[in-house]
């Protein structure tokens, strides 16, 4: 019999899966869909690829591109804005994939476009290019999404397969979709799984399995495979996939839909990129914005290499820094353009819908940086280790007291590289008008934030930050991608 009783196991390292489905209701937002759209859209394409048996890559490579389908959404719902002015929630979606051959589509399309709010003479060089034009800009919009999601994705460190899905998961059957046209068996078979899966995800949300069942077969051969319906129809008929789809616990049916022989535990590194490649997509939801989460990241780092004592972190509270000033701006992924983007001085009641997103970010950050806080140590961003004079990594910080010289720097930093930069509404400021702002904002905050203040000035005194403090020009009708 022990003595003494047995010391915890350490808790194990999460699998790359679990972070991403805790992602999930992030990317939901993005894309204005109910939350929990893209794990019922996994649940619905890992049972269609069950019966197509295919194969453990080419299922784990689908299982990621169910998750991660609407990363292009942020930056397609921008390019939409910039081209059409602001579109009511159907027409968003009428743009993906309407048939542009199709009088019907394009007329029901033309009045959407003219009924956006936008000046009167965009709207009818819009209406002149859909009927008689190029449709340039409608084409260009799904381009943007398919381009940002397929980058993003290949950045976050996933393969090609999963990359090909996400370009082409607009594509239709019949070849008339966008953003290639591709038609037919050219189409990724994964694409052609994923379109399928999606859309029956969202019928499923709103409408009687009957219902489902016939708006899908009423697109086969159309925007559809037709075997990929005729397997979706099977599915629907025997019911288990509608209780599925209901299930309170749709996180734990994901996980185990994930092909056992391709689960990946998550390392450092790879959770530096995922959240890397995620800040791209958060930022490219306005020209004003590009690599802005980057640059807070930049800041807010050498800002804790510049901590006097106590306060100082130790690597692995600089690693949590560095994710959190990535996620920054999570809430911010699904708001409008309109309001974004806006050129006058924004009301309360304005800066509210902009924040609306706020408690759900901050649901999603806090889960994913406790999980992130598990990873598997490495190497890979060891510009993050203690340089000369911060040794160990080790800090004698409380975890309050830490968290809250996290949430100081992040804030400060995402303040002062705002309000350097220019936005629709002003010009940025100078760093020394900027830095006296940040001053006399903090003189009644926490002993952690006026520590954060002093290091942000220190650090942006320092040459190190002179890449980070270089003078922006911005083009507002232009949207940086990846």
């Amino acid at each position: 019999m022990l003595g003494s009783q047995a010391a915890a196991a350490p808790p194990r390292s999460p699998l790359l899966s679990e972070v991403v489905v805790a992602l999930a209701p992030a990317l939901d937002a993005a894309d204005h869909n109910a939350e929990g759209h893209a794990l019922r859209t996994a649940v619905a394409g890992m049972r269609l690829a069950a019966l197509l048996d295919l194969g453990p890559l080419a299922s784990a490579e689908l299982f990621y591109a169910l998750l991660l389908k609407d990363l292009g959404a942020a930056n397609a719902r921008a390019k939409a804005f910039h081209a059409f002015g602001a579109l009511a929630e159907p027409a968003e979606r009428r743009l993906r994939s309407a048939d542009l051959t199709s009088a019907r589509d394009s007329y029901a399309l033309l009045w959407a476009l003219l009924a956006a709010r936008a000046p009167l003479a965009r709207r009818l060089r819009n209406a002149y290019d859909l009927l008689l034009g190029s449709r340039r800009r409608v084409t260009s919009v799904e381009r943007a999404r398919a381009k940002v999601a397929a980058s993003v994705v290949i950045e976050m460190g996933f393969s090609h397969g999963t990359a090909h899905a996400l370009r082409s998961q607009y594509e239709r059957w019949d070849g008339r979709g966008r953003p290639d046209g591709l038609a037919g068996e050219a189409i990724p078979l994964s694409a052609r799984v994923l379109a399928v899966a999606q859309e029956l995800a969202r019928l499923a949300e709103e409408l009687p399995p009957a219902e489902v069942r016939a708006r899908l077969a009423a697109e086969a051969g159309a925007r559809f495979d037709p075997r990929l319906v005729a397997l979706a129809e099977r599915l629907l008929a025997r019911e288990a996939l509608l209780d599925e789809l209901a299930s309170e616990d749709l996180e734990r049916l994901v996980l185990e839909l994930e092909p056992a022989e391709r689960r990946t535990v998550l390392s450092a590194g790879r959770a530096d990129r995922l959240l890397a490649g995620l800040a791209r997509a958060i930022d490219s939801k306005s020209p004003w914005t590009a690599q802005h989460s980057e640059r807070v990241r930049g800041l807010a780092v050498g800002a804790s290499l510049q901590l006097e004592a106590p306060w100082q972190l130790g690597a692995s509270g600089r690693r949590c820094l560095a994710r959190a000033a990535l996620l920054h701006d999570l809430g911010k992924i699904g708001a409008p353009n309109g309001l974004l983007d806006h050129a006058g001085k924004l009301t309360a009641a304005q800066r509210a819908v902009i924040r609306a997103g706020d408690a759900l970010a901050e649901r999603v950050v806090r889960r994913v940086l406790a999980l992130m806080e598990r990873a598997l140590p490495t190497d890979t961003f060891s510009a993050l280790a203690s340089p000369v004079g911060h040794g160990a990594d080790t800090e004698e910080l409380a975890p309050d007291e830490r968290h809250e010289l996290v949430r100081g720097l992040v804030r400060l930093a995402e303040r002062f590289d705002a309000l350097i930069a220019p936005r629709p509404q002003r010009q940025g400021v100078a760093p020394a008008e900027a830095l006296a702002r940040l001053r006399e904002e903090v003189q009644d905050a926490p002993p952690a934030w006026r520590a954060a203040q002093r290091a942000l000035e220190r650090f942006v005194a320092s040459p190190a930050a002179a890449g980070l403090l270089a003078p922006r020009r911005f083009d507002p009708t232009t949207l940086v991608a990846v």
